[in-house]
């Protein structure tokens, strides 16, 4: 499983020279923690359409890339920060939609995904609501053929500007999946400012009678609780990666630091109480990625990972704010500094400790499955 094969290594390969061609120079135009333009994410986002990113497992015949998760998380791992994340939620918005969208919704808008022409979002949480989607207050109405949906659901990536959300909202039947275009009336957003990861666009997004044809229906009516918390498992693998890629870069530019800077007569690489954190910092890496390659392998064989993303997903991010803040106290004062990255990396690890799931509640979720006694409802 973690042995690359001659494709994978083709794949990979084929990405990297993608960001080194198309995708670096645009990121040059920008600060480290600069969001792209909504402009330059579509130019980026055709680019990783084009070596099979956005397709993920989905069928070819439809455009997908029909990529196993662990061949994708390898062609993943080599995005800059700037646009993974941009590219990783669009890429599970054609997943769903692919998966329980009408006919009328693939034909209208899965293609577009797929080609990176339009940017998709997934919003669940909401003000006051926190890791329970069974507590979600935004609603929606029937009224004749279409849909009146009013609420309002915080912290959504891509949520600045994504051209098309699918969300969960309250119906009679249940919670239940909706897909809204952001040119609809009464659709709003906004953007929200955050302690690391400032290059993403974090949105709020406001939904005033908001109305959608019943062909906007994802899935069933009321079946919505169950596709999130299977979502919830991938993701957690998925958010795995993100911390696996921070505590890397971070682990690379300690290793770097340590080879050059002198302190002492020698390069500070040949103290031992260095050399104790470069050698913890690489574990905590490798044992993050075997992880989150573990939750991905099982969806690969068809299993739910439950416990397996949850493991993941709270080990790999509590794991990135270990190995930056270890890389802070190899650079020393230099790495409070803003010249040098380290500290941004210690921001951006703190970050992904809280989304699909705190620390604590992923935690929990690993011992409701090994007890088989819940702490929550």
């Amino acid at each position: 499983m973690f042995e690359r094969s001659g494709e994978q290594q083709m794949l990979v390969s084929n990405v990297r020279d993608a960001v080194e061609r198309d995708v670096e120079p645009i990121l040059q135009n920008y600060g480290k923690e600069e969001p792209l333009s909504k402009a330059d994410v579509l130019d980026v986002l055709s680019v990783f359409s084009e070596v099979g990113l956005l397709g993920r497992d989905i069928p070819e015949e439809v455009g997908g890339a029909a990529l196993d998760h662990t061949t994708w998380a390898r062609m993943f791992e080599q995005l800059p920060m700037q646009t993974d994340l941009v590219t990783m939620i669009s890429s599970e918005t054609a997943r769903m939609i692919h998966t329980a969208g009408t006919d009328r919704v693939r034909e209208e808008y899965l293609g577009p995904l797929l080609r990176g022409e339009i940017v998709g979002c997934a919003g669940i949480s909401e003000p006051g609501v926190g890791s329970n989607p069974r507590e979600i207050e935004t609603i929606a109405e029937k009224d004749g053929d279409e849909w009146v949906i009013n609420g309002t659901k915080t912290w959504i990536s891509n949520g600045q500007i994504a051209d098309v959300a699918v969300i969960v909202a309250d119906t009679p039947k249940g919670k239940t999946h909706f897909l809204v275009d952001a040119d609809t009336e009464g659709f709003d957003r906004q953007r929200l400012e955050m302690l690391g990861r400032r290059y993403d666009h974090m949105g709020q997004l406001y939904f005033d009678e908001v109305r959608v044809p019943e062909a906007h229906v994802v899935g069933s009516l009321g079946d919505a609780l169950d596709r999130t918390y299977q979502s919830f498992e991938l993701g957690r693998a998925n958010v795995a990666l993100l911390g696996v890629k921070t505590a890397q870069n971070a682990l690379d530019a300690a290793i770097e630091y340590a080879n050059d800077r002198e302190q002492f007569g020698k390069p500070i690489g040949e103290h031992q109480l260095v050399q104790r954190l470069i050698a913890e910092g690489a574990t905590y890496v490798d044992a993050a990625r075997l992880l989150a390659y573990r939750a991905l392998d099982h969806f690969d064989n068809g299993h739910r990972a439950a416990t397996e993303g949850a493991m993941a997903k709270w080990f790999a991010t509590e794991s990135a704010v270990e190995v930056t803040s270890n890389a802070i106290q190899i650079h020393g004062a230099m790495g409070l500094s803003r010249e040098l990255d380290v500290e941004r990396y210690f921001r951006d690890a703190k970050m992904l400790t809280i989304p699909e799931g705190t620390t604590q509640i992923n935690k929990l979720i690993i011992a409701r499955d090994l007890l088989e006694l819940s702490a929550f409802r």
